[in-house]
């Protein structure tokens, strides 16, 4: 009986080695310093056509990278949401069609930038901004494909 309970636990154990094996570690990305280039450089591309950025974070660190620009509202315009877009697009970044009416969201290569459509209030600054963020990450890469 003593033996057919370790035999149990080791069974388990292995399974939830196997589960988390599988589910977690080759579901992480490997390529994650590439594609932050390739997010860094696209977005350096776009905030060439105009804004004033008041807040920059990179991160690139482990199985996530991620790039996050706020723009001031009072350098904000149509024509600027306009100018990014466009950059993208011409980048190569997919639209989703699927997003919410607040952020625009495109896709590339499993990354996923997200531009808000509407101001909020930057505490540190006291400013309102437009948030500007690149991500890629397992969760991206299930939203945008690979």
């Amino acid at each position: 009986m003593q033996r057919l309970k370790i035999w149990i636990g080791g069974l388990l154990a292995l399974t939830f080695a196997y589960i988390y094996f599988h589910s977690v570690l080759l579901n992480n990305p490997t390529d994650v310093s590439s594609k932050f280039e390739l997010m860094k450089s696209d977005s350096d591309y776009m905030l060439g056509t105009g804004g004033h950025v008041v807040f920059r974070r990179d991160l690139n660190r482990g199985s996530v990278a991620s790039i996050t620009r706020n723009i001031s509202a009072d350098s904000w315009n149509s024509e600027l949401f306009s100018g990014y877009r466009a950059a993208l697009l011409a980048r190569g970044w997919k639209v989703r069609q699927h997003t919410i009416d607040e952020k625009w969201e495109a896709c590339k290569l499993g990354a996923l930038v997200t531009l808000d459509t509407k101001p909020e209030r930057f505490p540190a600054l006291s400013v309102n901004t437009y948030a500007i963020r690149f991500e890629y990450s397992a969760g991206t890469i299930s939203e945008c494909g690979p």
